[in-house]
């Protein structure tokens, strides 16, 4: 599926990368994010099918044809990348077919039929989605053939397929997950996969013994989920656990992953390769924006809404630490300055607990295992929450190289902006506007 952006949008701002972007002399050779800011970009698309070990095509040809007549519904395909969502990338799209099918099969019978997935035997979680998008960089020497930067959007798993049949046609339209929704409910770690380690008071125990690495167990536990180590791109540490951790029966490995990143503070998500990324936070450490929005000829954005929202504000933090099986921990910090704009006097007494879950979670985090523990974590919630947040929302041409919490800049003076954000939020349609709506998250503390 081949289609050009047409050059429309409004001079509102623009898309740089962090360097100087000059446009080349064709038939130069551009890179990425040259490419993406150069009028009349044109795009190709497509969604990969393949077996479990996201290797071996499933479909003739390796990839949806997004452009057959009878097979996929042209503007239905959309990618949704959300940092506040359990499974954080999800894929939807809309597919006809004729005999209630939504896996294809041999040359022929694309909705099913012989040599189907369906008909031989394999199941939704035995194959991955794996969408994509081409940008035409320049041209093959010689032949003057188009010459494609290829972008995958993450590899996805098939969790609720719907068939709605009306008299004009059949439908089937797909929602898709990223590979989180293999480490929750229903896989969970059962009692023959349970970590084990000696506890400090000398008995056997499940889950990782105090002094463990974050690594060590992150590593295990992911293992221990499914994921194979080659998978695992985690950024090096040497932080070990301050208490014993308990694992127990029926526990889903994501929701320990995501505990034992967050206690580092560090994040953990699946990428747009299906590989398990464990990193710093890119604003916590200063980490070079890797996009910049700003006026200038190279125009790419649509729209630019900025929101200020006071739902994350707190001046009263409880941390909840420990486990049954372990002893319980309890740590509070109050805004006591009479004199703060978010004192209770000003806003009232505005109070979450901190939990195993993160923020507003009353299941005691097992990483904390002391009440001086508990204390110093709300002590630093209590200051990373005096202040509000601002969300801005840019409607712009496709970005597909972003990634999740990675550092945006916008120098917007007309929206009132020249701050850095973080990627929070993004949606890209797989269709002939080539645009996407992108969210970047910013805290505003107190004083700044």
């Amino acid at each position: 599926m081949v289609f050009v952006l047409p050059d429309t949008l409004p001079a509102l701002g623009g898309g740089t990368a962090p360097v100087t972007v000059t446009p080349p002399p064709a038939p130069a050779h551009l890179t990425l994010a040259q490419a993406l800011t150069m009028p009349g970009v044109v795009w190709n698309a497509g969604i990969d099918l393949l077996a479990a070990d996201e290797a071996t095509p499933l479909e003739p040809g390796g990839a949806y044809d997004l452009t057959a007549a009878d097979r996929m519904l042209p503007g239905s395909a959309t990618m949704t990348l959300d940092v506040s969502m359990t499974t954080l990338r999800t894929l939807s799209f809309s597919l006809r077919t004729s005999d209630g099918r939504y896996l294809p099969g041999a040359a022929g019978a694309p909705s099913g039929g012989a040599g189907s997935p369906l008909a031989t035997g394999l199941t939704w979680f035995g194959v991955r989605y794996r969408p994509w998008l081409d940008v035409q960089v320049g041209a093959q020497p010689g032949s003057g053939a188009p010459l494609w930067q290829r972008t995958f959007l993450g590899v996805y798993v098939l969790t609720q397929p719907q068939i709605t049949l009306n008299p004009q046609q059949s439908l089937a339209q797909l929602t898709l997950g990223d590979k989180s929704v293999l480490l929750l409910k229903p896989y969970v770690l059962t009692a023959s996969n349970l970590p084990q380690y000696t506890a400090s008071g000398g008995h056997a125990a499940s889950g990782y013994a105090k002094g463990s690495t974050f690594d060590e167990a992150m590593r295990d536990m992911a293992t221990r989920g499914g994921v194979p180590a080659g998978r695992l791109h985690f950024e090096p540490s040497a932080m070990t656990l301050p208490d014993d951790y308990a694992v127990v029966e029926g526990d889903e490995p994501w929701v320990h992953l995501q505990t034992l990143a967050a206690a580092m503070p560090h994040v953990c998500y699946f990428d747009a390769l299906g590989n398990l990324v464990r990193r710093q936070n890119p604003l916590a450490v200063n980490t070079p924006s890797v996009w910049t929005f700003a006026p200038g000829p190279l125009a790419t954005v649509g729209q630019v809404q900025r929101t200020t929202d006071f739902t994350s504000t707190y001046n009263h933090i409880i941390v909840l630490g420990g486990s049954s099986s372990t002893q319980l921990w309890r740590g509070e910090a109050q805004l006591n300055d009479a004199s703060s704009p978010y004192h209770m006097n000003e806003i009232g007494d505005r109070i979450t607990f901190w939990g195993q879950n993160g923020l507003g979670d009353l299941t005691p985090d097992p990483t904390i295992g002391s009440t001086a523990a508990a204390q110093a974590k709300a002590a630093v919630l209590l200051a990373q929450h005096l202040g509000q947040q601002e969300a801005i929302q840019i409607q712009c041409r496709t970005l597909p190289q972003l990634a999740p919490y990675d550092r945006i800049t916008a120098q917007l003076a007309g929206a009132g902006l020249n701050t850095d954000a973080q990627v929070t939020q993004a949606t890209i349609t797989l269709d002939t506007t080539g645009q996407m709506t992108l969210t970047g998250a910013k805290w505003i503390a107190v004083g700044s």
